[in-house]
């Protein structure tokens, strides 16, 4: 998975949010939450929760409002629930789903409401996208702690599956680990369900250590290991090989539409690895693990560097065609695999 772009400025990301929580979480009092990994978010809200609120005092000490079960939100009402002492709690949490503010103008009585929490509160928006044009967004973040909750990078992705096993007393080896992340695109919601459906199965079986054949019959297929399984098979000439790897992945029910948006990402990272000299290198442009890096320095050597652009090109191409319906999409992906076995 390649390194995402970095936030607007003025927005943390995950990382840095973590560390200011640990050490600076008496200067925050609106904090606004979105991306597209809900999950951290969430938990971002489970730690609030047992740093502010007392044991007991949930009831009592925090307030919620959340657009998905009919609640409508009004700055006045935010206010009247900020203003609201805490009985037990240092601290009174005000927790917002989906407002939608943040996509939207608002005036100027808004942004004092929001800029003037009382030190007895803190105010959370969980949000699924924010509009970094607006004049909201621009306003709030002069003042607000404003995070940008990304998916994570694939090595804390791993390190937070090892931390998630060691909890219930299951090892898990390196390629286990990675092979799960790739599986569940660094998604910690779709990974969370899969560390739940192995430790069952390792309870069941009796299993203390979790591989990747624990984690190839359990967890859903890995494509992105598939699509390294047809490259290699293209980078050798076998075709067959290749073709058989395809169909199968077909036949297992795996969107064509995923498989040929795998390979077209994967093609792109083989341009970039032959026009970088060290896997090393190649790791950390690429944000992926060392072994992946590799692999990938090993499998475009297979190629020139024209054979590859131009199989990227045609990939971009053919998959123009099928979204106008001139090119069935299981044909173009076929072709794309004996295009790159014969330039191999």
């Amino acid at each position: 998975m390649a390194k995402q772009k970095g936030p607007p400025k003025g927005v943390l990301t995950y990382k840095e949010f973590f560390k200011k929580l640990n050490s600076d979480l008496d200067s925050m009092r609106l904090i606004v939450l979105y991306g597209d990994e809900p999950y951290l978010a969430e938990g971002t809200i489970n730690m609030l929760t047992k740093k502010l609120i007392a044991d007991g005092a949930e009831d009592m000490d925090i307030s919620y409002l959340d657009t998905r079960t009919g609640s409508k939100f009004t700055f006045e009402g935010l206010e009247e629930m900020a203003l609201a002492p805490a009985w037990m709690s240092s601290k009174r949490l005000v927790i917002v789903r989906r407002s939608g503010i943040f996509d939207k103008e608002c005036d100027d009585k808004a942004i004092e409401i929001l800029k003037n929490i009382p030190d007895g509160a803190v105010v959370v928006f969980a949000e699924d996208s924010i509009d970094t044009r607006r004049k909201m967004f621009k306003s709030i973040v002069s003042f607000a702690t404003v995070v940008q909750m990304n998916k994570m990078e694939l090595a804390d992705c791993t390190t937070w599956i090892k931390g998630r096993f060691d909890k219930l007393g299951i090892d898990t080896t390196t390629d286990a680990r990675a092979s799960m992340a790739a599986r569940c695109d660094n998604s910690l919601t779709m990974l969370s369900k899969e560390i739940n459906k192995i430790a069952l199965y390792c309870k069941a079986e009796g299993i203390r250590s979790v591989d990747f054949d624990v984690v190839e019959a359990i967890c859903p297929p890995d494509l992105t290991s598939k699509v390294f399984d047809i490259m290699d098979a293209c980078g050798s000439g076998d075709a067959a090989g290749a073709l058989a790897t395809l169909d199968k992945l077909i036949r297992t029910r795996e969107p064509v539409q995923k498989i040929n948006a795998t390979l077209v990402n994967h093609l792109r990272k083989l341009i970039i690895a032959k026009d970088t000299d060290n896997p090393f290198e190649l790791r950390d442009k690429l944000g992926i693990m060392q072994f992946q890096a590799e692999k990938f320095s090993r499998e475009c050597s297979h190629f020139t560097m024209t054979e590859l652009i131009d199989l990227y090109k045609y990939a971009v191409i053919s998959d123009s065609n099928v979204k106008h319906g001139e090119l069935d999409d299981r044909t173009a992906l076929e072709i794309l695999v004996i295009k790159a076995c014969k330039a191999a």
